[in-house]
C-alpha cells in the first residue's frame, strides 16, 4: 500500500480539525453584518378612508390621520407620506411621521375643491442606515353630493372664417355647479373624429386622446374655464364649412348638451 505523503496527511487532520470547530460554534456570534438593513414599513391605515361631503362650500376639509407599522432596520429612521390625485403632478399634501403607540402616525387636514371627487393616493416611505425601503400605499375615497351635470355656455373659432395655410383655436367656456375640478372632460367632435380641449395654459399638461395627437393646446389662461385646442389648415384645403360639436362631461359621467359650432375655410 502506498505511503500517503505528510504534508496532505497533515492537511486532512487539519481540515477534519477545522470541521469539528465549526460544529462546536454554531451559536457563537459571527461577524458583524457589511450592510446595514433598510426600514420596512407595512399595515398602512386611514382615518378615515372615505369621506363623504354633503355641503356647498367650493374647498372642502378633510381631516385625516396616517398611520403606518415600521421595521426600523439598523439606526435611525425616517418615515414620511405623501398625498396625491391619481395620475396627476404634484403632492397635495406632504410632511412626516412621528413615532406613536408603537407604529408611525401623522395627522392633516387636506384641502381640495368640492368637485374633485375621487380616489386620493396615500403613499409612505421609510429611509434608514440601510437606505431608501419599500413603500405602503392607501387610498382615501372623496365624494360629494353631486349638484348637477356640467353645461358648455358657448364656443368660438377664432379666427372664424380661416384661410389656409393657417390655424385656428376653439375655445369652448364650461361651468360645473360643484366647480370647475369636477369636469373631467370637455370633447370636440367633428365626422366621427374626437379632440380633447383643454383648460392647460397650454403647458401640455392636458394631453389629447381618441383620434388626437399630443401637442400644446393653444390655451390661453390655465384654470379659467375656457378650453381649447388649435388646428392646422394645410395649402390646398377645399374651401367649405367644418361642423363641430363640443361637449362637457363631469367626473360623475353626467353630460352637458351639446355645443354645436362652425368653422368656415375660404
Amino acid at each position: 500500500m502506498p505511503r500517503v505523503p505528510r504534508l496532505l496527511l497533515r492537511a486532512a487532520v487539519l481540515s477534519c480539525c477545522a470541521a469539528v470547530s465549526l460544529a462546536a460554534c454554531d451559536d457563537a456570534p459571527g461577524p458583524p453584518a457589511l450592510v446595514s438593513a433598510a426600514p420596512t414599513v407595512s399595515d398602512l391605515q386611514l382615518t378615515p378612508s372615505a369621506f363623504d361631503y354633503e355641503g356647498e362650500q367650493d374647498t372642502v376639509a378633510i381631516p385625516l390621520r396616517i398611520s403606518v407599522a415600521v421595521d426600523e432596520g439598523d439606526g435611525e429612521v425616517a418615515v414620511r407620506y405623501v398625498v396625491r390625485r391619481p395620475f396627476e403632478g404634484g403632492a397635495l399634501a406632504e410632511g412626516a411621521l412621528a413615532p406613536a403607540e408603537g407604529r408611525y402616525a401623522a395627522e392633516v387636514t387636506l384641502a381640495v375643491a368640492r368637485g374633485a371627487v375621487g380616489p386620493y393616493v396615500v403613499t409612505v416611505v421609510a429611509s434608514g442606515a440601510g437606505g431608501i425601503g419599500n413603500t405602503a400605499t392607501a387610498y382615501l375615497r372623496y365624494s360629494a353630493e353631486d349638484l348637477g351635470p356640467p353645461t358648455v355656455q358657448g364656443a368660438a373659432s377664432d379666427p372664424n372664417p380661416v384661410r389656409p395655410p393657417g390655424t385656428f383655436t376653439i375655445t369652448a367656456r364650461v361651468d360645473d355647479p360643484d366647480g370647475l375640478p369636477n369636469v373631467a372632460r370637455v370633447v370636440l367632435s367633428s365626422g366621427g373624429a374626437e379632440f380633447k380641449l383643454c383648460d392647460d395654459g397650454n403647458s401640455g399638461a392636458c394631453g389629447f386622446g381618441g383620434t388626437d395627437r399630443p401637442a400644446p393646446s393653444g390655451d390661453a389662461t390655465a384654470g379659467d374655464g375656457r378650453f381649447s385646442r388649435r388646428f392646422q389648415i394645410p395649402a390646398g384645403t377645399d374651401p367649405g364649412d367644418i361642423g363641430f360639436t363640443v361637449q362637457a362631461f363631469d367626473r360623475a359621467g353626467q353630460a352637458s348638451e351639446p355645443v354645436p359650432l362652425t368653422v368656415t375655410v375660404q
